[in-house]
């Protein structure tokens, strides 16, 4: 049991450990376990957008609606779902000072209000806090709790075996490659609005 457990209450029932050698299909798919074995080794000159498949695209897409369902249902045990489990890395990043409420609504990227409410839950489950802000005493900052610390952990690591299960039928080189690949694209961040 990690220290703290017996007191954050509902928060510190366990997530079930996913078994890594369980089928990966219903997250990924075969077709897309295919076309993830089909990156490894493939190297090109940078192409023309005429040139790009677009079931590219929609094969990331996918992925990631698979991962971010399979991550919301591990974490829903937590009492959590995926924006106050956002929310929360945002507090943690801004541990020190706290959060400002504007803050949180634009790295959620949603509207002021809906980022209100995501913070009053967690409030109300004692996971954050408000405190007024130093600079300026009509507004306030969002600080993390202890009871909202342990949550996070035990969210990340529920996340963190869906990703290893998604990921896993992947050899090293191969994850290896993939992450390069994605962070290359994810660099070159065009913006679809305004092609090269």
């Amino acid at each position: 049991m990690a220290p703290g457990d017996e007191k954050s209450g509902g928060y510190a029932a366990s997530v079930p450990a996913l078994p890594y050698n369980a089928d990966v299909t219903s997250l990924c798919g075969n077709r897309t376990n295919a076309r993830l074995h089909a990156m490894q080794g493939n190297h090109h000159e940078p192409t023309g957008l005429s040139d790009v498949d677009p079931s590219v695209g929609d094969l990331i897409f996918r992925i990631t609606r698979r991962l971010r369902h399979a991550s919301a249902e591990v974490t829903e045990p937590l009492g959590l779902n995926p924006h106050q489990v956002r929310a929360l890395h945002v507090m943690l990043r801004s541990s020190e000072e706290g959060a400002r409420p504007t803050t949180i609504a634009e790295r959620l990227h949603v509207a002021p209000r809906s980022a209100t409410d995501v913070i009053d839950a967690l409030v109300s489950k004692g996971l954050a806090t408000r405190v007024p802000d130093p600079a300026d005493r009509r507004a306030v900052r969002i600080h993390l709790t202890i009871e909202g610390r342990e949550a996070l952990t035990r969210a990340d690591a529920a996340r963190d075996r869906i990703h290893a299960q998604a990921f896993g039928i992947l050899t090293e080189h191969e994850r290896t490659q993939l992450v390069a690949l994605l962070r290359k694209v994810d660099d070159a961040a065009i913006d679809p609005r305004n092609p090269r």
